[in-house]
């Protein structure tokens, strides 16, 4: 049902619909990393919206090759924002998936991936779990015996970098100091079980600019997983599990990960999602907040959905900028995809590496004292490669380092 009552358009008139919005120009190639990598026409934009339109006029069959085509998108968007025309690639992507998904059942690896990332408890139990292998040493043991190669969900694994020990949420933070507002803020599926580091220390900087922070504990998953691999109703009903946890007098409601606030943004137009480094760079500096001198460089990476949903990259510049004795440089080729994107990195490993070695490379040449990002699957992917290269560089959030000046944790 639509907003207006109405039914929804079946899904390939939907898809055909969107499809008709590309008039072939190919100004999207020279920016589709797929494309690039083998100049395939079924690999760029273009080919893939006219293969999603033949699909769905009854031109073509749901083929295995034709699913490889889609399932190769990044899905890093970067065709959408330099389309001179409008063309809406990610809603015309995830209906194409949905029509897909028709035919055919999620392989088992990815059906426990859905299912785990909607199941709080599990996600604690396994970062603990991951946790206690690395103290233990057993990470650097099963790394040392090259146990990576037996299949790359067990490489990843053992090139996470070193986790923090999962600690509980309390319902409420009071602010520091003289009240300013109130925020809620989300815990995601994966940042919660990876990140703890990166949403304690955006609650005490959200303190410090004097905000109280809500954590709903009936919270879920953003649900771009799910959409992104044609589960849409599962994806709805996590955005209505959502709605109705952040329901509430909340100035906005914070997102650490820019992965998760553009799913939020797009499935919950009109809600007050804020990106969490765009909240921060907004407000007014607070007169009592005192932030420790420091010389070092600072290299940030810009995500995709940072530059091609939320255009919002510039504010992360904009608030490291107020630290004094800080350098902030932009990583080489920032328009380019890391190759984390969402589970990509795990479906397509060899590629994902590829494209992560561009940036690797660019660390290397550029010699930054530490490297900040605003999204949790970049950054995991950009450490784990650092790691295997023996390199100590840290990759962390903006917020944490911002913390760590107001604090002098240094």
């Amino acid at each position: 049902m639509q907003p207006d009552g109405s039914e929804p358009l079946p899904l390939s008139r939907q898809i055909d619909q969107l499809a008709e919005q590309c008039v072939k120009c190919g100004l999207c190639l020279p920016h589709c990393p797929t494309y690039q990598a083998d100049l395939t026409e079924n690999e760029s934009p273009r080919g893939r919206i006219a293969l999603l339109q033949a699909l769905a006029n009854g031109q073509l069959d749901a083929g295995e090759k034709l699913r490889e085509h889609i399932d190769h998108c990044l899905l890093c968007r970067r065709c959408e924002r330099v389309c001179p025309s409008g063309v809406q690639y990610g809603r015309l992507f995830d209906l194409g998936q949905q029509l897909l998904e028709q035919d055919r059942r999620p392989g088992r690896a990815a059906r426990l991936g859905l299912a785990l990332v909607t199941r709080p408890r599990w996600l604690r139990r396994l970062g603990r779990l991951i946790v206690l292998t690395q103290r233990s040493g057993l990470t650097g043991l099963a790394r040392r015996l090259g146990l990576g190669r037996l299949s790359p969900w067990l490489r990843r694994g053992l090139t996470l970098p070193p986790l923090p020990w999962p600690r509980p949420f309390q319902a409420r933070y009071p602010a520091y100091g003289t009240r300013q507002g109130q925020v809620a803020l989300f815990t995601g599926c994966i940042s919660a079980a990876a990140d703890h580091t990166t949403l304690h220390d955006t609650l005490e900087v959200l303190r410090h600019f004097g905000y109280e922070v809500v954590i709903p504990p009936t919270q879920q998953c953003c649900g771009a997983l799910h959409a992104h691999s044609g589960q849409q109703d599962r994806a709805n009903a996590l955005a209505t599990q959502n709605r109705d946890a952040f329901t509430g007098p909340f100035d906005a409601v914070i997102v650490t990960a820019t992965g998760c606030a553009a799913q939020l943004r797009e499935m919950q137009p009109g809600a007050p999602v804020r990106d969490a480094v765009s909240f921060i760079a907004a407000q007014p500096w607070p007169e009592t907040l005192q932030l420790h001198g420091g010389e070092e460089t600072v290299a940030v990476h810009e995500p995709c959905s940072a530059q091609n949903v939320l255009r919002n990259s510039d504010d992360s510049y904009r608030l490291l900028q107020r630290i004094p004795g800080l350098t902030v440089i932009p990583l080489a080729d920032n328009a380019t995809c890391c190759g984390a994107a969402g589970s990509y990195l795990l479906r397509y490993p060899l590629f994902a590496d590829q494209l992560r070695q561009h940036k690797l490379e660019a660390i290397a040449q550029q010699k930054p004292d530490r490297v900040v990002t605003t999204n949790i699957g970049c950054a995991l992917h950009l450490q784990s490669g650092l790691i295997e290269q023996h390199d100590r560089r840290p990759v962390l959030h903006p917020l944490t380092l911002l913390r760590e000046y107001i604090e002098g944790t240094l």
